[in-house]
């Protein structure tokens, strides 16, 4: 769906399968990209948190259905492998010199903490579009929530990161 100029100012926003849409999209002719994609299997994840959040605002507590929905691939390395795809086709329509820009945070997955910020910016890299720093975005409106303790002090993420790439001229 594309929404035209009335309702995005001088943009326009395309929602959708990011690789069907960017694929429709003419090379080197975006200024300016920025997105915050899936959190591989976050939202099914049975007992977290986050779905009591979600379920509470009325927002979905799935990614979708769909067997092609990138949050439904099972293996994190095959996820990370389709988001290398789709940044490659954003690295394709960016126009050269320019900017993309990826908000993401790292995650938990059972007793493993994932350094999904790292784990992105290395595929973007692989894509052609080099990593040109990192933003943090501090979101102190959660509560501090200090797990474990007693045992071991685990607190939950406060940031996210702002990933810049960029296109090379």
């Amino acid at each position: 769906e594309r929404l035209g100029p009335e309702a995005a100012g001088d943009h326009e926003v395309i929602q959708g399968d990011a690789l069907t849409e960017l694929g429709k999209v003419a090379a080197a002719s975006v200024d300016f990209v920025v997105t915050s994609p899936p959190y591989w299997r976050i939202l099914n994840k049975k007992g977290m948190k986050v779905q009591a959040e979600r379920e509470g605002k009325g927002l979905p507590t799935k990614y979708s259905d769909s067997a092609q929905d990138l949050g439904n691939i099972t293996d994190y390395e095959a996820f990370l492998d389709r988001l290398g795809e789709v940044f490659g086709e954003c690295g394709r329509v960016l126009r050269p010199g320019q900017y993309l820009a990826v908000i993401v945070s790292d995650f938990r997955h059972g007793p493993h903490f994932v350094l999904y910020h790292a784990d992105l910016a290395r595929r973007i890299e692989a894509v052609g579009l080099p990593l040109k720093g990192v933003t943090i975005l501090l979101q102190d409106s959660k509560n501090l929530y200090p797990f474990g303790v007693g045992h071991a002090f685990v607190s939950n993420v406060h940031h996210q990161y702002i990933l810049i790439h960029q296109r090379p001229r």
